[in-house]
């Protein structure tokens, strides 16, 4: 192991901080910060249900509110709000040149419109309401708070990884830790928490093992939340856990 980690005395040592903070302070060869990837969203918030000619645009697709029969490029107004919101879901889905671009989620007063590229390309889709219409309140003219990751994958050989989430909304992209070498320790740690939870998955299939449970995914929620991991039979084990949770 690199000298200068001394990961056995921090996992006996209760409530010190990690290694892993003192090693990215520190500066050390074998340390790495990285900043998660995010995507581009945007809203449409409304306080009533939308009437026929209400227009929903993406981009250089507009889709228009019908009292019935929708066809392409139309939507059905529901009997309450959170019905046509679902529909507006649906024709967004089923229209080939904007699903490539954007999801849609809903709730009861939001349509939310999130972009597909992991980096701030979807920065640049444009999406508006009809002019005139009180009863929506659209977030801005562009998605917005789609940032770029430094790296999407943990493949180098630091032995300590501080992750930095982008400032702003919770679309943040999860993180890939590839597979690694018997008995190679890596720790991961939450350097840095300015918006969403960070999710770190396995590649080529592998998992994670804690206490003894396979797990498909580690979810970091707080900063200082870290993980010494050991690759260990085809899986990276979990020798020390700080408040990360597996699912």
């Amino acid at each position: 192991m690199t000298a200068g980690i001394k990961w056995t005395r921090q996992a006996t040592t209760a409530n010190a901080a990690p290694q892993a903070a003192q090693d990215l302070a520190a500066g050390h060869h074998n340390a790495a910060i990285i900043s998660a990837a995010r995507q581009a969203f945007g809203t449409f918030t409304y306080t009533a249900n939308l009437s026929a000619g209400d227009l929903v645009t993406i981009n250089n697709t507009t889709l228009t509110a019908v009292a019935s029969g929708a066809t392409s490029l139309q939507f059905n107004i529901g009997g309450s709000l959170s019905a046509t919101l679902t529909a507006i879901v649906a024709a967004i889905t089923a229209l080939s040149a904007v699903s490539a671009l954007v999801t849609a989620t809903a709730t009861s007063t939001v349509l939310t419109i999130t972009a597909k590229a992991k980096d701030g390309t979807g920065n640049a889709i444009y999406i508006s309401k009809r002019t005139g219409d009180a009863n929506c309140v659209v977030s801005g003219s562009q998605l917005t708070g789609g940032v770029s990751g430094d790296v999407q994958s943990l493949q180098d050989a630091a032995e300590t990884v501080g992750i930095m989430s982008p400032a702003g909304n919770t679309n943040v992209v999860g993180l890939v830790l590839n597979d690694g070498e018997e008995g190679q320790s890596k720790t991961i740690y939450f350097y840095a928490k300015n918006g969403g939870n960070i999710a770190l998955t396995c590649a080529s299939g592998a998992s994670f093992i804690s206490g003894g449970t396979v797990y498909s995914t580690a979810t970091f929620s707080a900063t200082t939340n870290y993980v010494l991991f050991k690759w260990m039979g085809g899986f990276w084990v979990a020798l020390v856990n700080s408040g990360v949770t597996f699912s």
